[in-house]
């Protein structure tokens, strides 16, 4: 167990109260620097990334998590499938059937809501979004 005021990491020990910053002696000029207008005013832009559930298509979407408001839609480039809040998309029929005697226990469609899809896709680095054409 970590000891007060102690970092344990794998092969070191941190000690984070002991260890004062150093006054900075440079700082980086730059000159010249360009920044596509794709990735101006983006630094604090949060993105999601998900499957487009259409059956028949391969696109991963990726889209602003700011833009995701409680009506939204969102339709994939590739395929057209419209993605939305309140919407669902059935995957296919299920029976649950026991073994040892064919008793079916349950069955139904395997229904998958749209708005759990968004709630729990994944945060999408920057760097591996692709820029807005």
């Amino acid at each position: 167990m970590a000891s007060s005021g102690h970092i344990e990491r794998p092969g070191r020990t941190v000690h984070d109260a002991a260890v004062a910053r150093r006054t900075p002696y440079t700082r980086l000029e730059k000159e010249g620097q360009s920044r596509p207008p794709h990735v101006q005013g983006q630094g604090d832009v949060v993105y999601k990334g998900f499957q487009c559930l259409s059956g028949d298509c391969k696109e991963f979407i990726v889209v602003r998590e700011d833009e995701l408001g409680p009506d939204f839609k969102i339709r994939c480039q590739t395929c057209g499938f419209m993605h939305g809040a309140g919407r669902e998309t059935r995957f296919f029929k299920y029976r649950l059937v026991h073994r040892s005697d064919d008793r079916v226990i349950e069955e139904g469609d395997c229904v998958v809501l749209h708005d759990d899809i968004f709630e729990h896709a994944r945060h999408v680095p920057d760097y591996l979004r692709e820029p807005d054409e």
